[in-house]
């Protein structure tokens, strides 16, 4: 499948007037109104915009920006006649060009979103911009056109390049968007899985790790150890694991939890069911356990979702104790592949500070 790339954006003018005390900005083709009165420069291009219209959100961060004073130094010199120049750093002038047309879009534009096919790359800029300038009206409108027909959101991450699937999730991770991490995640798994060629384990395993995506990163060494344990000949002395394109640190991960989550798994089809003080026929325990106890080695995480659920269901007191006892749980396997783990709203948090995630020509 060819792999989606966003729209080309329109190639900037050159500047007049602020020029001068910019050598080297650009204006922006499109969102640069000469009525407009404040103007912002991302990535050397400039924006000339309405405050009425980027206050439409009485809670953004532009309102608040406008309502406060701002000292001197935030700002850049600008052409006679020109408001000053407002600096947002560590953005890029396509997303920022995107939160300009959310803003500005004629009716027709943003209804287009939901009865044709959405420019799902754009979004996405949307959503993130919206998020870190605490638009939430206009955030949650982007969400609701990306997820109104998830089989087009679910093409056009099949579609995706790895760096764009790493960017979509983490603009889900940044926006606290579940919704949307999930769904990226389960795309990226069935490229893995073999649905799509070239997808590396290791780079998603990196971005995943970055994220604190714990139960993503897991799902993928679990599809790696499903690979370890039953593609024929995969492994030969001379390559060793280096099939999987992963690096030590992670081929190491992999190998210990295959280790780990094999003696886990012993236990629970070997060990004797204990008698509970309350129980009253326990002759029959042992054959409601074997009953119970379907376990499928190619998907772990489901099969003790199941046995547990299963379990449960039958109230005996015994098979209760039992499961709490020796069935592992997901956080147990979680552990065998990438050891303890920090409370998940940690992980979150640290992933919304985190930098961005690498580009994929440096894993």
């Amino acid at each position: 499948m060819s792999e989606v790339t966003a729209a080309a954006d329109p190639p900037p003018v050159e500047l007049d007037a602020s020029a001068k005390a910019n050598p080297g900005a650009v204006r922006d083709e499109r969102y640069f109104y000469h009525d407009g009165d404040c103007m912002f420069q991302v990535e050397g291009v400039q924006f000339k915009l309405h405050r009425f219209i980027l206050c439409k959100d009485k809670d953004s961060m532009f309102s608040d920006m406008f309502n406060l004073p701002r000292p001197q130094d935030h700002h850049v010199a600008a052409g006679e006649g020109e408001p000053e120049i407002i600096p947002i750093p560590d953005e890029t002038a396509r997303d920022f060009r995107a939160l300009c047309w959310v803003h500005y879009a004629m009716p027709g534009e943003l209804t287009a979103q939901a009865i044709r096919t959405p420019d799902f790359g754009k979004l996405l800029s949307v959503l993130r911009m919206a998020h870190k300038f605490d638009m939430r009206e206009f955030e949650k409108w982007a969400w609701e056109m990306m997820k109104l027909r998830p089989t087009l959101l679910d093409k056009y991450l099949e579609g995706c390049s790895e760096a764009a699937l790493a960017r979509a999730l983490e603009i889900a991770v940044k926006s606290a968007n579940q919704e949307l991490a999930e769904a990226v995640e389960k795309i990226w798994l069935l490229g893995i899985q073999g649905s799509r060629p070239g997808v590396r384990s290791t780079y998603a395993l990196a971005t995943a790790e970055h994220l604190g995506r714990r139960r993503f990163e897991t799902c993928i060494y679990l599809e790696l150890r499903r690979q370890l344990r039953s593609v024929p000949h995969l492994v030969s002395p001379a390559r060793g694991f280096a099939h999987f394109g992963l690096d030590p640190e992670q081929l190491q991960k992999l190998l210990v939890g295959h280790a780990m989550l094999s003696n886990m798994l012993q236990s629970p089809s070997t060990a004797p069911i204990p008698k509970a003080a309350t129980c009253r026929g326990h002759n029959f325990c042992s054959g409601k356990w074997v009953e119970i106890y379907k376990f499928n080695e190619n998907e772990p995480l489901k099969s003790i979702s199941s046995i547990r659920t299963a379990g449960q269901a039958t109230g005996n007191p015994c098979i209760v104790g039992h499961l709490n006892n020796v069935l592992p749980k997901v956080e147990d396997i979680e552990s065998a592949f990438l050891g303890p783990g920090m409370l998940a709203s940690q992980l979150a948090l640290d992933a919304r500070r985190s930098p961005r995630v690498l580009h994929p020509a440096t894993i």
